[in-house]
Formats: structure tokens, sequence, C-alpha cells
């Protein structure tokens, strides 16, 4: 269940109250977003562990790092059962933004994404050497949905981004000889006044 990086720690304990995750993870960047969540009634009632993936970690919360090392330790038959999980069952909640009211989450199962996957490498005749940047937000299903996951399932190779920000985004694409970029229509005003467009047919930026 992704959270929105803008929402607020109220907003946050709301979604957290309606779902009831037994984790949190977070990296450094929201460690105050953390902290005020952590003394929050609805997050102490239902989150089991806080999982920091980098600096810095709040006292009595786990860091991803040493998680890893303690399972790639523990023998295999000391580690937690696996549950084989069927196509109906939910692969991600994504919650929609609430402007007609509280958020709500939508369920999304394991059949749908496969599908969608498929589907659009399919249709947008997307390639296993195909090189896309990701920097529109992953809590977003346009993000997770219309490229990643397709993206993923042809078997292409993803470049992952914090944000939006042009001249990074110009540097990547020619660096990593990006084939295919999607584009929010406010991405694409601003990278036209960031400096001159230049169009993509499907080749290498070169």
């Amino acid at each position: 269940m992704p959270l929105g990086t803008r929402l607020t720690p109220h907003e946050i304990e709301f979604i957290l109250g309606d779902a009831r995750p037994r984790a949190l993870v977070y990296d450094g960047a929201f460690a105050d977003t953390v902290r005020a969540l952590a003394n929050t009634p609805v997050a102490a009632g239902s989150i089991e562990r806080w999982i920091a993936l980098d600096e810095p970690v709040a006292s009595g919360h786990d860091r991803l790092a040493d998680l890893l090392a303690a399972a790639a330790a523990t023998p295999s038959s000391g580690r937690a059962h696996r549950t084989k999980l069927g196509p109906e069952d939910i692969c991600y909640l994504l919650y929609t933004s609430g402007t007609t009211g509280k958020p709500k989450g939508v369920m999304v199962p394991h059949r749908m994404v496969a599908w969608n996957g498929y589907n659009t490498a399919m249709c947008w005749q997307l390639r296993e050497d195909d090189v896309s940047p990701i920097f529109t937000p992953l809590y977003h299903a346009g993000a997770l949905g219309a490229f990643l996951l397709p993206i993923f399932t042809i078997g292409g190779t993803i470049v992952l981004h914090a944000g939006f920000d042009t001249e990074e985004i110009w540097r990547i694409l020619e660096r990593e000889r990006c084939t295919v970029v999607m584009v929010t229509h406010d991405e694409r005003q601003a990278a036209k006044t960031h400096r001159t467009v230049r169009l993509f047919d499907g080749r290498p930026v070169s």
C-alpha cells in the first residue's frame, strides 16, 4: 500500500486507521512525518513494525539492511512460510485522493496487475530492450499501471527517480539511452519551457 509523499501526518493517519497495516516502511526524507505518526493512537494500535530504508532510524525502529542480513543468516527451515497467492488475491491497495469525501482504498488483485502489464506491453509494442525513466509518483495508479508494471512485465529497464527534475531528466534520457518516456501534461510543459523540445520516435536519444 503506497502512501502519498505529499500527505500530512493527519491525512496518513486516516488511511492507516482504515487499512490497518501491520508494518510501515519509510526512508529518511520522511523521518519527521514518521515520528509524528508514531505518536498517534491509530498507528500505535495497528503498526507492529516500523522499518527504515536508510538514516535516520527512529528509536525502536528496524533498519531494512539489518533485517535482510538477519534473514540471509537464518537457515531456510527457520524462515517464515510463504503462502501461495491466487489471481484474485490483493496485489496492492491504492487510496483515492479524497476530493469528494474521505479517501477510499481500491483493492487491486494480481490478475488485474498481470493482464494490465501484458495488454499495455502489447498495445504499446514495448520490448525487452526498452529503457524508461519513471519519475511519476508510485502511489498513483498512472505511474504503477500505465508504465512501470508494463515495462517490468516485458523485461525492460526501469530508471527510477525520486521526483521530476527537468535538467536531471534530460541527462538521464541521454546517458541511459532511454527509448520510451511517459509524461503528464504539466511535466511536458515544464520540459518545453526548460529546454528545446526534442522528438522521440522510439529510437534512443542521440
